[in-house]
């Protein structure tokens, strides 16, 4: 089974990426942090997608539903099989549960229900405009956090 990857494509990341750039180059915010500060604007425009697969997914105990989550991290089975495509990445999807696979595809005695590429196809928009929303907001955090410690060390005389 071949693997399927949704793009989404947010206008003004070149100026995001420069902003991010200058506080790393002038106010003395770490790679780290700005990395840190992708992932956190990742998982949070990827809440609706977790919310709507969710809602959509068939229960019979909840262990399913209980393992569908938006985070930075895969299970070590996960990993094991995912290829990055980008330096930074989040993920929307249901935990290791073998259970998750056969739901959204089917098998061979079971019809296909989908409750993830539905939830990613209905969302994709609001997780575009959120991710562009919350980018700009953390940058500012981010930026008035580095002239806070800025102002705090040069009072300090370093």
């Amino acid at each position: 089974m071949a693997r399927e990857f949704v793009t989404v494509e947010v206008q003004g990341l070149a100026e995001s990426e420069a902003a991010l750039k200058d506080l790393v180059e002038n106010l003395g915010v770490s790679n780290a942090t700005a990395r840190n500060t992708i992932g956190r604007v990742l998982v949070f425009a990827g809440q609706p997608v977790e919310e709507a697969a969710k809602a959509a997914v068939p229960v019979k105990k909840g262990k399913l539903r209980a393992s569908i989550a938006t985070s930075r991290k895969l299970s070590r089975r996960q990993k094991a099989q995912h290829t990055p495509i980008a330096p930074i990445e989040a993920y929307v999807g249901a935990g290791s549960l073998p259970q998750a696979h056969m739901q959204e595809f089917g098998t061979a005695h079971h019809a296909p229900k989908p409750f993830l590429r539905p939830a990613v196809d209905s969302k994709v928009d609001e997780v575009r405009q959120r991710f562009a929303d919350q980018l700009k907001v953390e940058i500012e955090k981010v930026a008035a956090r580095a002239r806070r410690k800025l102002a705090r060390l040069q009072a300090k005389g370093k």
